[in-house]
């Protein structure tokens, strides 16, 4: 059993619920379903500072250092267990769609990962880079020579946050941890994952405002486009990128709205995570509050939390990316 690196997300996810929960009203199912969306970048990120920080230690001192911070998160929020309590139950048209969808997803899962070749290359990049991670129990090697080609005159720097693939070493420490063969169905789980999490954001959302109808349409829509279909199948950053992105401007438009504390909180949380997920998302959660801001000529000083909280999750990796000495700015100049 090499899935335990992919269960281990559930309870973590119940403890970022708890620790959520602790500054907002907002405790619904839409907050656990941004609990399990930020569990596994959470994870990405603490393992980040921990390789970073604490370099060429054992598989135990990382996994301990992930779940010491979780419960910590978890202690922290242990007051607001009732909200998890009061998670209100689907109407009868919701669950009838939610059950619908998870029905035929299933089997569409279970179907397309029998005997599924690894052979995408972002999932041969991100696995070979994911191994090496592990191996050297640092990420000294991302800034030497990023993608394994087989020529290393081709070789490039990467300019994105490695999250994704600290998932995959992620695994590899627990089964370390743990004396566990290694579960290949584990790269096709993360996938599914965030899949899963995109149709139930949008789901949520609309039945929400009891637009049953176009709830029914919105895993349709989304499996009519060909990207997202050959997306979904493939073990790659987009949909993990995509579902954190959809929080982020959710929770963005709810402050906007509402302009409430909790919202804007949410959206620090929703926007400083999404951008260690990818570049793009890093660009959107810089620029989205100050090109908004200056077209509805608002107060920008609120946004300085926003922003601290965005260096700490990704913009001290942009920046020594962008000015470190072996970047790939320097190389230029």
């Amino acid at each position: 059993m090499g899935l335990l690196g992919f269960y281990l997300f559930f309870p973590l996810a119940f403890l970022v619920f708890l620790f959520i929960s602790r500054f907002s009203q907002k405790s619904g199912f839409l907050l656990w379903l941004f609990s399990l969306a930020s569990t596994p970048v959470l994870v990405s990120l603490v393992l980040y500072w921990g390789l970073t920080f604490f370099p060429h230690n054992s598989s135990w001192v990382y996994f301990l250092i992930v779940i010491s911070i979780f419960l910590g998160l978890g202690g922290w929020g242990w007051k607001s267990i009732k909200n998890f309590k009061e998670i209100k139950s689907f109407d009868k048209k919701t669950g009838i769609i939610i059950f619908s969808f998870l029905m035929i997803y299933t089997i569409a899962f279970y179907f397309h990962n029998q005997n599924v070749p690894i052979d995408f290359h972002d999932t041969l990049v991100y696995t070979t880079e994911a191994r090496q991670a592990f191996d050297d129990k640092s990420l000294e090697h991302r800034f030497v020579n990023n993608f394994h080609y087989p020529e290393p005159a081709t070789s490039k720097q990467s300019f994105h946050f490695p999250s994704f693939l600290l998932l995959f070493t992620w695994d590899l420490i627990v089964n370390d941890v743990f004396n566990l063969s290694l579960d290949t169905t584990y790269y096709s789980f993360i996938n599914y994952y965030y899949v899963l999490l995109i149709v139930l954001l949008g789901i949520a959302l609309l039945t929400a405002r009891k637009r049953y109808f176009y709830a029914l349409l919105w895993p349709i829509s989304l499996s009519s486009s060909y990207i997202f279909f050959k997306n979904s199948f493939e073990t790659s950053v987009d949909m993990m990128r995509t579902s954190l992105l959809g929080f982020s401007l959710y929770y963005f438009y709810q402050f906007l709205k509402e302009n409430k504390k909790e919202n804007f909180l949410l959206f620090c949380l929703a926007g400083g995570l999404s951008s260690s997920v990818h570049t793009i998302n890093a660009l959107v959660s810089l620029l989205l509050p100050f090109f908004v801001e200056n077209i509805f000529c608002r107060n920008q000083k609120k946004y300085t939390f926003y922003y601290i909280f965005f260096f700490i999750c990704s913009g001290s990796y942009y920046l020594f990316q962008l000015l470190g000495e072996k970047s790939w700015l320097s190389r230029l100049i």
